[in-house]
């Protein structure tokens, strides 16, 4: 009887739009099914080893909207909000109240959805901003 093979998935890299990729594609493609085991590790043998179906379980409440927050949030691409970070965008997500799924849906409205975000980010009342122009006249 031949033995059962198992597969794991080594990234090695030290990037973190690499690293917000892997956990987005953990878990919406991956999660609940029997999933080969990712980890990322570094080029640097001394940092530590990601597990990227843990890190996406534990942040399965943010999971979806992850690119979203990562475009936001300050990628080296975009131009970056001041004094709003990773953390502060995080945890606007984690209250669930405004979602940044719907990216990509062409039905959606992307403008009033991004200027609300934005809008909770910097603390102020989201529901009335419908675009970034209320947004900053409330700032």
């Amino acid at each position: 009887m031949p033995s059962r093979v198992h597969f794991r998935v080594r990234v090695v890299c030290n990037d973190t739009d690499v690293f917000v990729l892997l956990v987005h594609f953990y878990h919406t493609k991956c999660t609940g099914r029997n999933s080969a085991p990712m980890i990322m590790s570094s080029l640097v043998k001394e940092r530590a080893v990601i597990d990227i179906g843990a890190t996406a379980t534990t942040h399965s409440d943010i999971a979806d909207d992850l690119l979203a927050i990562r475009g936001t949030s300050g990628a080296y691409t975009v131009a970056s909000l001041h004094v709003v970070g990773k953390a502060t965008v995080s945890k606007v997500a984690k209250k669930g109240t405004l979602s940044l799924s719907k990216v990509g849906d062409v039905k959606a409205d992307m403008k009033s959805l991004q200027a609300k975000f934005i809008c909770a980010a910097y603390g102020k009342v989201a529901e009335s901003c419908m675009s970034m122009i209320k947004c900053r006249v409330k700032m």
